[in-house]
């Protein structure tokens, strides 16, 4: 298999090929003792056949190629866990700058909806103001008017206090009225 097609499978994949190579070298391992105990009798057969380079022989090529599969299964292993961190190192580099874009986002969308917010807080603030002003100036008007009639109503009261006055004051049957009236009072 290719490095290209190990970077095409996805974890489950990778861990069943993981799972396919310890199998083969648990397969390997028992063959490796049963060639071991298979080496034991065949050293008794040496010693009968005679022949010690001929087993030497026998033996390395187990040997060698036990030594080729548990090479070949931990190359395989090591390839399978730097693709993988190669993997997982992408996949948070990618998840960071998603965060910063979305960080950046919402920092941008925040500064406009305070700029909203600050210009429509500073058009109500000048609203009212302005209604205010309208409010007092139409207050002011209304107590001027009323001041100015009270006043002249106060003026028509006392012109006619002066000439209710002034028709007592002239009447001789009423000041002579008011000294009897007065003169009862103190007799009393």
């Amino acid at each position: 298999m290719t490095d290209k097609e190990l970077q095409k499978l996805k974890r489950p994949e990778l861990l069943e090929i993981m799972l396919g190579l310890q199998n083969e070298l648990d397969k390997e391992r028992e063959e490796n003792e049963s060639l071991r105990a298979r080496l034991g009798e065949k050293d008794i057969a040496i010693e009968k056949s005679g022949s010690i380079a001929e087993a030497a022989l026998e033996i390395n090529g187990v040997f060698d190629a036990a030594q080729k599969a548990a090479d070949v299964y931990l190359d395989n292993v090591k390839k399978m866990h730097l693709e993988e961190e190669r993997h997982h190192t992408e996949a948070i580099a990618k998840a960071n700058a998603e965060a910063e874009a979305i960080l950046a986002d919402a920092k941008r969308e925040a500064e406009t909806l305070k700029a909203k917010a600050d210009i429509e807080c500073r058009t109500k603030l000048k609203n009212t103001d302005e209604e205010c002003t309208k409010k007092i100036n139409e207050t002011n008007l209304l107590c001027t008017k009323k001041i100015k009639e009270t006043q002249e109503k106060c003026t028509a009261i006392s012109s006619l206090d002066n000439q209710i006055a002034s028709f007592f004051g002239n009447n001789p049957d009423l000041q002579k009225a008011q000294t009897a009236l007065q003169s009862q009072e103190n007799s009393i």
